[in-house]
């Protein structure tokens, strides 16, 4: 279970080891019910649930169950400690699916987003590793967010892959073809961490 009450954590919640997603969700919910609009609530979640149907949900059964999730949403759309609840299960995939290609779906900068987390232990942690499913990803959908966790800091870090995306392509020639797996992403400064 992520969590369990009837208020999400206060604002200080600290994190203890690799809970970044979680972070990051609470962070979601919280950006998410700043918007005070029913009208915006409802638009923004109509846009999550079908950015989660087309990248997630392909059986029936999973459309079926996503649609319950947002629809528990709508039914708690001006209770904020309910609607907090309902979120859980609609913005957080790898809740559901394992091995998912992505960590979440949610609504950030007035649009639905695809959120990768990738979280550090150690603060000194310069870099982490993007999977092959990751990097194509992030260069179809310029809504992919990758968000970076480590102890001290949170840096939602936006898409950097997306407008590089044509010097990661697949490399064909007449007899070989070179195709990327995965690749790290390493800041060169420490400070730039903060100034990504």
């Amino acid at each position: 279970m992520i969590w369990q009450g009837k208020e999400l954590p206060a604002a200080n919640y600290n994190i203890i080891g690799a809970s970044g997603e979680e972070e990051v969700l609470i962070f979601l919910i919280r950006h998410f019910l700043q918007i005070k609009e029913i009208e915006r609530r409802k638009h923004a979640l109509s846009e999550v649930h079908a950015l989660v149907l087309k990248h997630v949900a392909k059986d029936k059964e999973t459309i079926q169950r996503h649609s319950e999730f947002y629809s528990a949403c709508l039914q708690h759309i001006g209770n904020d400690a309910e609607l907090a609840k309902a979120l859980i299960p609609l913005f957080y995939v790898t809740i559901h699916y394992q091995f998912a290609y992505l960590d979440m779906v949610a609504w950030y900068d007035n649009r639905a987003i695809l959120v990768e987390v990738k979280s550090t232990q150690s603060p000194r942690n310069n870099s982490f590793k993007l999977s092959a499913s990751e990097i194509n990803e992030a260069r179809q959908h310029e809504n992919y967010m990758l968000v970076r966790v480590t102890p001290t800091s949170v840096l939602m870090m936006g898409n950097p892959i997306f407008s590089i995306s044509e010097d990661l392509k697949r490399i064909k020639r007449d007899n070989y073809i070179i195709q990327p797996h995965g690749y790290t992403f390493e800041f060169l400064d420490q400070n730039s961490i903060v100034n990504a």
